[in-house]
């Protein structure tokens, strides 16, 4: 499965069988979702792990700004400690890392932390140039977040929309307006997650129909959005004997 056209392209030249399937339609819309009379204290949060292909620094300009993130697991706790003392000395007044701080480590935040951390702001930010899907990008959406990113490779755009998205230029200036843009229209939480809904089910029927042509038949839905067994984000943790197991059963009945 490819996460974009351009992925699907390059591998159909190196002759592998491959199908579009944009990553982030498999995000569960039911973990993220608009709190309502939640005050939102924040113009903008950027949810990213504090590495610097993130590019934190863009967003050094807006007025206030909430960061939800982590730190690379397989960094030495010498590095960690160091990376993160640099990064809360240099916040920008007005900008805030929601997660608890350890002497070493920022505390992992679940979905919900994450979802309620989201309330707190405007606008959800983007600021990577090269990524994958960025699961970030669509929760945003998902919770009622107009979005502001760069221009970027690697597919977290798919299900963006020029009514809930604004794309700005890679510098701080930029950014800080393309907030301040976003934050004015005022844009109405459930006609974001709706609008981004509308389009994830276009690439989600998509999918089924292809899950369907692979199995020969259609099945009756447990899950009126999937025609197989679904998992948020596609995550089970098995042997890869057992994956074979299932596989080989529901295709041979």
């Amino acid at each position: 499965m490819a996460n974009t056209p351009g992925e699907e392209e390059l591998l159909r030249r190196f002759g592998v069988d491959v199908y579009l399937a944009p990553q982030n339609m498999f995000v569960d819309e039911t973990m993220f979702h608009p709190i309502v009379d939640r005050p939102r204290t924040y113009d903008a949060i950027y949810n990213a792990q504090l590495v610097p292909i993130k590019r934190h620094e863009l967003a050094r300009l807006v007025p206030s700004c909430a960061y939800v993130t982590k730190l690379f697991g397989r960094w030495s706790p010498h590095l960690k400690k160091a990376q993160l003392h640099k990064f809360v000395h240099g916040l920008p007044r007005g900008h805030v890392i929601i997660n608890e701080i350890e002497a070493d480590n920022v505390v992992f935040m679940d979905h919900v932390q994450v979802n309620e951390a989201m309330a707190s702001a405007h606008v959800g930010l983007c600021l990577s140039k090269l990524e994958g899907a960025m699961y970030a990008s669509i929760e945003y959406l998902l919770a009622g977040l107009p979005v502001v990113s760069t221009r970027s490779k690697g597919g977290r755009d798919t299900f963006f929309h020029p009514d809930t998205t604004l794309i700005v230029d890679d510098n701080p200036r930029a950014v800080q307006e393309g907030v301040a843009a976003m934050k004015a229209r005022a844009i109405p939480a459930d006609f974001t997650r709706s609008t981004t809904l509308r389009l994830m089910a276009i690439e989600r029927e998509r999918f089924n129909t292809f899950i369907d042509g692979l199995r020969g038949n259609q099945v009756a839905r447990t899950d009126q959005r999937w025609s197989f067994n679904y998992c948020p984000k596609l995550a089970q943790l098995r042997k890869i004997s057992d994956f074979e197991a299932q596989l080989s059963q529901k295709f041979t009945v």
